[in-house]
């Protein structure tokens, strides 16, 4: 039996990592000595009073770090060999060095081939301060976990506040953040479309939207410039 205190049940940190915290002191203290077998997920949860996944999750992540070892039909025992670890320094790691790739050359062509802006336009000293900044808050154990489905709640307000400034959104409206546009055309053909439908697209067009389309059954008609400038 560990000597484990009852969790905490009204903490803002989940029960499963309270538990892989006191487990973790337990191994760092030398009180569980390497190759020490834990209880078994359903002996450690009765003991705890706590649901087995709970405990299962508290162990994966002990796992993952390192500190403990499983084996299939003989469960998990203390690491023989702790995982060394080694203190990031963000600031060098985003630093760009000599090995970087060179911005692409300017050229009179625009190229439609791949996504790629220019690296002389990317914000890196503002995208080095958001990174120091959440990775040394008290709440930087939370970017590790799965969020809201909807997106990240205080990013959602804040893009909801200016869209109804600018008259974008109404006061009903809401605002749901993808992970980037082809999940977003994704959820609109299959929200709006049906199977055997017909759209318009422009011609030519980002081939994620025509895949997009094409794999939800639906017809495509292109329009190009002349169509459109006739129809406007």
């Amino acid at each position: 039996m560990l000597p484990i205190s009852a969790l905490d049940e009204t903490s803002n940190s989940p029960l499963y990592r309270q538990l892989y915290t006191k487990i973790k002191l337990l191994i760092e203290s030398r009180q569980l000595a390497k190759g020490d077998r834990l209880p078994a997920t359903r002996e450690l949860a009765g003991q705890l009073g706590l649901n087995r996944t709970t405990v299962s999750a508290a162990y994966e992540l002990l796992e993952s770090e390192g500190l403990i070892t499983g084996h299939v039909g003989r469960g998990s025992f203390v690491a023989d060999h702790l995982t060394k670890r080694t203190q990031l320094h963000w600031p060098d790691l985003l630093e760009p060095t000599a090995d970087s790739p060179a911005a692409p050359a300017s050229t009179p062509l625009a190229s439609f081939s791949s996504s790629r802006p220019s690296e002389l336009l990317f914000p890196l000293e503002e995208f080095q301060a958001s990174c120091s900044e959440v990775i040394h808050s008290a709440e930087a154990q939370t970017i590790l976990q799965l969020g809201s489905p909807s997106g990240y709640a205080p990013l959602r307000r804040y893009l909801l506040e200016i869209s109804r400034t600018e008259g974008v959104a109404r006061d009903p409206d809401d605002i749901l953040i993808t992970s980037g546009c082809q999940q977003t055309v994704d959820l609109l053909q299959r929200t709006l479309v049906r199977n055997g439908e017909t759209v318009l697209l422009e011609d030519p067009v980002y081939l994620g939207v025509r895949h997009a389309f094409e794999r939800g059954g639906v017809k495509q008609a292109a329009i190009d410039d002349e169509f459109a400038s006739t129809r406007q």
